[in-house]
Order: C-alpha cells, then sequence, then structure tokens
C-alpha cells in the first residue's frame, strides 16, 4: 500500500517483503492490535492481486504500459515542468 501511494507502483513478488518496523508502523496507523496477523496475507495467493486490483480502481491508478494513460501522465508532467 505505501508503495504505491510513494512510487506508483506494488511490491513485485511478495508484499511482505519491507522492514518489519515498517510492518508494525502501518499497522499501528491502521488500527491493527495484532501485527503477526500480516503474516497470513500471503496465504490464499490471489489475496494481494485483488488488492491491489481494488488499490487500482478506487484511486485510478492505471499501468504504465497503458498508452492513452500513459500519454496523459506524460502531458501532465509537461504542463508541471
Amino acid at each position: 500500500m505505501c508503495t504505491v501511494r510513494y512510487i506508483g507502483r506494488f511490491l513485485p513478488d511478495d508484499p511482505l517483503d519491507v522492514p518489519w518496523v515498517v510492518a508494525e508502523h502501518l499497522a499501528a496507523q491502521l488500527g491493527i492490535e495484532d501485527v503477526s496477523c500480516v503474516k497470513r496475507y500471503t496465504e490464499r495467493k490471489p489475496t494481494a492481486y485483488e488488492h491491489a486490483w481494488e488499490i487500482r480502481e478506487a484511486y485510478e491508478y492505471r499501468e504504465y504500459e497503458d498508452a492513452e494513460w500513459s500519454r496523459r501522465f506524460h502531458t501532465f508532467l509537461h504542463g508541471r515542468a
């Protein structure tokens, strides 16, 4: 979730491949008392993908490979430069 917010990309393979202190901090922000429950996140493989799809849909994130959105993004960046 944090990598999407800051760099616009989801972690590629293992969404739990982050320093544990990051997981603890995020859990505190979300009000999750038992941080160890995050280890169950990858037990069901589709979960991470489904969440990524939901986040993309909710915030209108687009893949970099999408030609139309790539053009719009470049136009936006050009206007900001």
